[in-house]
Formats: C-alpha cells, sequence, structure tokens
C-alpha cells in the first residue's frame, strides 16, 4: 500500500521584483526579465510565461526567478508565506576573522 509521505522545501534564494501597479516596477520587471515577461498588446497586462502557460502578473504580485532559473509569479500571500528577504552580511574590515 502507498504510504503518505511529509516533505519539506528544500532552501534556496531567489531574485524578486513585487509590482506595484507603477511603471517604474512594470519597467523593472521587464528589464530583469525579458525572457520571461511580456505585455498584451491590448490592454497592457503584464503576462509571465511560466513554460507551463501563460499567468497574468496582478498588482501586488511577485515575479520570481528560482534558483533553476524558472520565472514564475506568486501572490503577496504566497511570497509571505514562502520566502522571507535575503540580508547580506556585512564585515568589518579588522573584525581579525579569517586571517
Amino acid at each position: 500500500m502507498a504510504e503518505l509521505l511529509k516533505f519539506r522545501r528544500k532552501p534556496e534564494t531567489v531574485e524578486a521584483i513585487q509590482y506595484d501597479g507603477t511603471e517604474e516596477s512594470r519597467g523593472a520587471i521587464l528589464l530583469h526579465f525579458p525572457d520571461a515577461v511580456t505585455v498584451t498588446p491590448t490592454h497592457g497586462v503584464l503576462m509571465v510565461d511560466t513554460g507551463s502557460g501563460r499567468s497574468p502578473v496582478s498588482r501586488g504580485d511577485w515575479v520570481i526567478r528560482r534558483d533553476v532559473g524558472r520565472v514564475i509569479k506568486v501572490t503577496r500571500l504566497e511570497m509571505d508565506h514562502d520566502y522571507s528577504p535575503v540580508v547580506p552580511v556585512r564585515m568589518e574590515p579588522d573584525s581579525g576573522c579569517c586571517e
């Protein structure tokens, strides 16, 4: 009999831009994801080509590039639930580390 198993998502780092409805965020998404995001000619809607179909980007959604290079759209709620910001670690010049 098949057994129900539990899995934990492997940690990954993604590149992400949130679409807030402004021309600035639209331009940034188009600049950073040129091969995966297009604008519909009739209504100017941002569309993400996910590899398994096209998905419209709504205000508040995030466009992310996963570790494997795949670009997807996630909602604000999905982003809040699944991801946390990466904070760069800064070392002081004379911290004595790694001499």
